[in-house]
This record gives structure tokens, sequence and C-alpha cells, in this order.
């Protein structure tokens, strides 16, 4: 789809080591969450079976408050992405699966602000699960996979959906939500 952008080594290879061992290490905090989706107006499709509906997540920001000084730790990934303005940004677990577990059809976007915001997706570990995007248009949809350090941009009203994997315990995923690109983001 040409309005996903993939950029694969996104962060380098230190930064990209440094976070990768805070978040999926014993110092990350985690609350657990009974819903993977939530049962609101940007949930387009059935959510997954019960059993599979619930994941491990962290909201780091949620413009207007920051939620936690954690969300610092992201600045090498903020640096590519270049956001003007952040308004959410949340880490999430998925457990592994022994089969593929569609989590339902949403977009990010909503009323107001988040119709025209884009959504970020950086990959934390690599395994055969991912991101399962609708194309609309052409009746098709789009799987990228869930490999370390790729990031994956995208306006927030585009249809998606995580699958979940079957060769790893867990997929962990940050999701960024924001408005715009910073001209100046990234310069020294």
């Amino acid at each position: 789809m040409e309005n996903i952008k993939i950029i694969d080594d996104a962060v380098d290879y230190v930064q990209y080591s440094q976070l990768t061992n805070y978040i999926t290490g014993p110092e990350f905090k985690w609350e657990y969450a009974s819903r993977i989706v939530r049962e609101t107006s940007d949930l387009v499709s059935e959510p997954p079976p019960e059993k599979y509906n619930q994941q491990m997540c962290r909201v780091l920001y949620y413009n207007p408050h920051i939620q936690t000084e954690d969300w610092r730790c992201l600045d090498s990934v903020f640096r590519v992405v270049k956001p003007l303005l952040l308004i959410k940004v949340k880490v999430n677990l998925t457990f592994g699966t022994d089969n593929p577990v569609r989590t339902g059809w949403h977009t990010d976007s909503g009323p107001g602000i988040m119709e025209h915001s884009t959504t970020a997706i950086w990959y934390v570990n690599s395994n055969n699960g991912g991101t399962l995007f609708k194309d609309e248009e052409n009746d098709t949809e789009f799987f990228v996979e869930s490999v370390a350090n790729r990031l994956v941009i995208f306006p927030a009203h585009i249809k998606h959906m995580g699958v979940t994997c079957t060769d790893e315990r867990a997929r962990f995923v940050v999701n960024i939500n924001y408005m715009g690109e910073n001209p100046l983001a990234g310069q020294d």
C-alpha cells in the first residue's frame, strides 16, 4: 500500500539494544488489559475470541499528560518519526498463541484531532506475527511482519489489526500516535 512507509533498522543498533533490553526486561512495569482493542467506535470488526482478547500494555504518554517519565526512553525512535505533536505512546505485549489470532480491525483515528493523525508502530522483537492492513479501495490485505527494529508509519484512519505470533512467547510493539512531522526534529 502506497501510504504505508516501512523503515528497517530504524534506530542504531546500540540504541535498539538498550531499548529492547529495557522494554523486555524485569524493570519495565506492565499493566494487564482485558481487551486488545477498546470496544468503542474505533473497533470496526469482531474482537478476537475471549481467550485471546488480552494483553499487557503500558501507556507512557497520553496528551497532554505524561503517564510516566519512561516515554523519554524512546527519544531515538522519536528522532525517526519526528512528531510535531505527540498524542499517545503505548507499549504492547501480546502473548504467543498456537495459531495466528487476528485481534480485530480498527483504526487509531477518531473525531477531532485524531482524524488527521499518523500512527507509527515500532517492532521491538522479531517473530512471525505482525500487523495486517486493509486496503479498502482494492479490497485486499497487506501484512507487515514483526521484524525487530522495524518502524511502520501510516495514516491513523487506515484499518489495521495485530496478528499474534506462534514462534515466540510474546510480540512486543510500541504504538505512537502523533500529528505532523517536525521539520526541525533530529537536527543537532
